[in-house]
């Protein structure tokens, strides 16, 4: 099982066989909040998919073919109960700036459930309050 440290932006796994959460590829992408992290699938782009978080194939390993992060399945999960899990498959991580893509489509996208988007802001107001309360960049990612 993945050592706490693991379970930080970018770290990417599959769920364990059988799982709800099906055959698709997931990532951690916030810092912990009060122990809670934003986890969040790639699915096949389809017509009717959310546009928000748009991926091509290549930009991870593990993505073969255009693809979307589906937002409305995001969750806002303890980093407790991600430990507990037996079975996933990790695999290589997604990088920083695919992190922070994914997290500004997940502001943006109407599908995101409001306590992932909760969790996303109050990441920046922390990293906003810990730079002296100076305005965040447009580019910096709310993880950091």
């Amino acid at each position: 099982m993945p050592e706490a440290a693991s379970w930080s932006p970018g770290f990417a796994f599959f769920p364990p066989p059988g799982s709800p959460d099906g055959e698709h590829l997931w990532g951690v992408f916030s810092e912990p909040l009060d122990g809670e992290v934003l986890i969040a699938n790639v699915t096949t782009l389809r017509r009717h998919s959310d546009r928000s978080g748009i991926l091509q194939a290549g930009e991870h390993p593990r993505i073969r073919h255009e693809s979307c992060m589906r937002y409305a399945d995001s969750k806002v999960v303890a980093v407790e109960q991600l430990r507990l899990l037996r079975g996933l498959t990790v695999v290589e991580p997604f990088s920083e700036a695919l992190v922070r893509r994914v997290v500004e489509g997940a502001l943006r996208s109407e599908e995101s459930p409001s306590r992932v988007k909760a969790l996303l802001r109050a990441l920046a107001a922390r990293r906003d309050q810990g730079r002296g309360g100076l305005a965040r960049e447009a580019a910096a990612p709310p993880y950091a």
